[in-house]
């Protein structure tokens, strides 16, 4: 349990008088006392993997839980107690807690609601989070890594490994050319790594066992039917795919098209002509991805301060179902709790079909997010597969150079 206390507060009163100079009295104010609980979460994943999840909460009238990975926090929403039944929902994902509470411990289920039978069992109790008893961590492994997933196999995929240590404490992620992993957090214990989160969508647990050389040898673990192999090797010199590179028009196409409806009904139409004299940057999303959620943050912070200047947004939701009434509550939920301002429009289910009926123009889309920038005069300058966002390394540097693109774009 941690206390905080609120500084204390100097009201300075002035009053006057024929007879005397003015006097300055002070008063304070007695220090509120904030108390924050720690609780433990673990939930439980194929082959009963647990996956523990930092969770705090202000001790106070009403119930609220803040989930910490790493240095991200997310704030539960819509938080109801009926006698000993707890319902707790994720923002801006389909997925909430259903359990018992009784005030120091939960039990119950994880339920995504945009899937087929997706209960996962939890169990919930405050408690000291205390890493002082580990074992000694073996090695250092601040460094960058080349990882493979599933080396070997035909679905062998690269990926980026950043990893900051603090003692036992570890947290990091993984790069890959269609996005990150976003923000984990663990321990290294000996010469074994454990890392984890949850952000509403995604279930990670990563665990491995770090060789003498610095190498890692391990299993990563997700939702109900995940386990894959993974392996890494220190290398400060491995890049990915060019992410600029990856989705093009096709040879002979020069503009894109579309006409789909917002949630609301309103038909959204893009074409070079209707958007001449403004820069577009259409979005390629959806409502279930976190990484699109990270860019989502980014694109709203440009349109709010560009809009004035001729900057238009777009996006493009391609949902799990291609039913209206399920795709439009995820679509209109995701809006709200980002707070997006700009049009989004419902293009259609995430099969590949609808990806190439939606912009058949495009070579594909293999990655949510994408980003396809257009100038002034409706011609593509670029189109960026995934998003770096802000738990890696090269957030700052992505935000730099497409802030600067923007400008560029708008000062033509």
């Amino acid at each position: 349990m941690i206390k905080y206390f609120l500084p204390l507060l100097a009201i300075v009163i002035f009053s006057c008088s024929q007879e005397t100079e003015s006097q300055q009295v002070s008063e304070t104010i007695e220090p509120i006392e904030v108390i924050e609980e720690t609780w433990l979460f673990k939930i439980t994943l194929i082959d009963s993997v647990v996956l523990p999840l930092k969770v705090t909460s202000v001790k106070g009238d009403e119930l609220n839980f803040t989930i910490h990975n790493a240095e991200e926090t997310i704030a539960l929403k819509n938080i109801h107690l009926k006698g000993d039944s707890i319902f707790m929902e994720m923002p801006v994902f389909q997925t909430g807690f259903e359990g018992v509470y009784n005030g120091t411990t939960m039990s119950g289920v994880l339920v995504k609601y945009d899937a087929v039978d997706y209960r996962l069992p939890f169990t919930a109790q405050k408690t000291e989070l205390d890493n002082t008893s580990l074992k000694e961590p073996c090695c250092n492994i601040n460094k960058r890594y080349k990882v493979l997933f599933r080396p070997g196999q035909e679905s062998e995929t690269e990926a980026i490994g950043e990893f900051k240590q603090t003692g036992n404490t570890v947290s990091g992620t993984f790069m890959t050319e269609t996005g990150d992993y976003r923000y984990l957090s663990g321990t290294l214990e000996g010469d074994l790594m454990k890392l984890s989160a949850f952000d509403g969508n995604h279930l990670y647990v990563f665990k491995a066992e770090v060789n003498g050389d610095g190498s890692m040898n391990g299993m990563f673990f997700s939702g109900k039917t995940r386990a894959d192999k993974w392996i890494a090797e220190i290398n400060n010199e491995f890049q990915l795919a060019d992410p600029d590179k990856l989705t093009y028009l096709k040879e002979g196409e020069t503009e894109l098209g579309f006409a789909f409806n917002t949630t609301h009904e309103e038909r959204i139409e893009y074409s070079k002509e209707k958007y001449l004299g403004k820069v577009v940057i259409l979005q390629i999303l959806g409502s279930w991805c976190p990484n699109c959620m990270d860019e989502s943050k980014f694109l709203q912070k440009q349109f709010s301060k560009h809009k004035e200047e001729g900057l238009e947004i777009i996006g493009l939701a391609f949902e799990r179902k291609r039913d209206k009434g399920p795709s439009y509550k995820a679509i209109d939920k995701m809006v709200e709790d980002i707070g997006m301002t700009y049009p989004v429009v419902f293009a259609g289910s995430t099969r590949m079909e609808d990806r190439e009926n939606a912009l058949p123009q495009l070579n594909k889309i293999m990655s949510f997010p994408t980003s396809i920038y257009i100038n002034k005069k409706g011609e593509v300058v670029k189109i960026h597969t995934g998003f770096a966002g802000p738990g890696t390394s090269e957030y700052e540097s992505f935000v730099s150079e497409t802030e600067e693109l923007i400008q560029a774009m708008l000062s033509e």
